[in-house]
């Protein structure tokens, strides 16, 4: 093969190579251009409110647990068969009702023992105390008999003195004046005795009358009768059951012994304090049925807790029908509250923060919430804060809202934000 072959060969494909890059060189510079993207920054409609400040009566919904101040438990004072139990677990009874009786034999036997047992120790304290009586006259003449013989004695030794009688005189004298002194000392010794003995059934006699007594008692409460109107709680025996002493029968709670049990904030707490401290009157209220019912505040917890203080509201007449563990959502009238800020719950943010819109663009402010009014029958929270009068107040509740988003505000109509 030649040389002008060969060059040949390789050149062709040489050429069309670089014809390829120069077409493409040149598509590629002559193509036409895209305009560019413009990227604008995307605004959000909000409604906005101008602020201003007003006098409230601020007022907080609190969700209340009905309680019981007294759950009676009536147990067996002795034992017994229970004859009457009326009542069963949720039955309402009235004044004057029977709650409870057991049989009155068996009643009656404790107590006839009882007394038997206290006539015994009296009688028993009485004979003792006469036989005393009888020993310490006995004790008296023993006595009087010991001075008689130590007479003997001082006259049988004069005469020996004088000659005027034998010695034997004066130790038979002696001997007598000795045995005296035994039965003298024998009869102290009785006394003695009785004294301790009559202690000890004094003492007999002192616990008798003490079971009697509580036996007394406990016959009492063998029949019980309500003193005022209640539920029952629970029963635990039936009629006919035969029950040891201390047994429990039934538990009840009087309808006057009913109150409501509600967490105060710890902010709320503070100001309700400052109210009774001043002799202020507190009351929440109750709603159903189109009917208001006022709950008076009776008094609040002794010991807080981290989620606020327990407050306790007495139950009127009209909803004694409620049970313990009923839930009701109660609203607690709250002092005035001076210069405060109403607005829509949507415009709230965890309940500590709230956006202004300053230059179409959001700002945070920190806020508490104090309270809540009722404005054509909508909830809105009243709130005080890093706000004044005039804010433009952001009522549309962004879920990406932060400081510095683009807004467009638009004026607030109506009264939203009911929660």
């Amino acid at each position: 093969m030649s040389v002008s072959h060969k060059i040949k060969v390789w050149l062709w494909p040489l050429l069309i190579m670089l014809l390829s890059i120069a077409v493409f060189q040149y598509l590629k510079a002559t193509k036409p251009q895209a305009p560019a993207t413009e990227i604008s920054e995307r605004a959000w409609g909000v409604e906005v409110m101008s602020l201003s400040q007003q006098d409230w009566n601020p007022h907080h919904t609190l969700y209340a647990r009905v309680e019981s101040n007294q759950r009676i438990k009536l147990v067996a004072p002795l034992s017994a068969e229970v004859k009457r139990l009326p009542f069963k677990e949720g039955a309402l009874f009235m004044a004057g009702d029977t709650l409870l009786q057991l049989n009155p034999l068996e009643v009656n036997l404790t107590l006839q023992t009882a007394q038997a047992e206290f006539d015994e120790a009296q009688a028993a304290f009485d004979a003792e105390q006469q036989a005393q009586k009888t020993e310490r006259k006995r004790l008296e003449q023993e006595q009087a008999l010991y001075k008689i013989k130590q007479s003997d004695l001082a006259r049988n030794q004069q005469l020996v003195a004088r000659d005027l009688a034998a010695e034997s005189s004066v130790d038979q004298a002696r001997d007598a004046l000795a045995r005296q002194a035994l039965a003298l000392m024998n009869a102290r010794l009785i006394v003695d005795q009785q004294t301790v003995k009559l202690k000890q059934l004094q003492a007999r006699l002192d616990r008798s009358f003490a079971n009697l007594n509580r036996t007394k008692l406990n016959v009492e409460r063998s029949h019980v009768k309500a003193k005022v109107a209640g539920r029952v709680l629970q029963v635990a025996v039936a009629e006919g059951d035969q029950v040891n002493a201390n047994s429990l029968l039934v538990e009840y709670y009087p309808l006057d012994s009913l109150e409501l049990r509600a967490k105060l904030p710890a902010k709320t707490r503070l100001k309700i304090q400052q109210a009774l401290d001043q002799n202020q009157p507190i009351q929440a209220w109750y709603r159903a049925t189109g009917e208001q019912t006022a709950l008076p505040l009776v008094r609040l917890a002794g010991e807080a807790t981290s989620s606020g203080l327990d407050s306790f509201f007495q139950v009127p007449a009209e909803l004694r029908h409620l049970r313990p563990g009923d839930v009701l959502e109660i609203v607690l009238e709250m002092p005035i509250l001076r210069q405060g800020f109403a607005v829509p719950y949507s415009a709230l943010y965890s309940s500590d923060r709230v956006y202004v819109v300053e230059q179409d663009r959001l700002v945070a402010r920190a806020v508490s919430v104090v309270g809540e009014v009722e404005l054509d029958n909508v909830r809105w929270a009243l709130i005080e804060g890093e706000l004044v009068e005039g804010d433009q107040l952001s009522v549309t509740h962004l879920p990406n809202a932060i400081s510095g988003l683009l807004v467009t505000p638009q004026t607030f109509n109506g009264t939203r934000g009911r929660r």
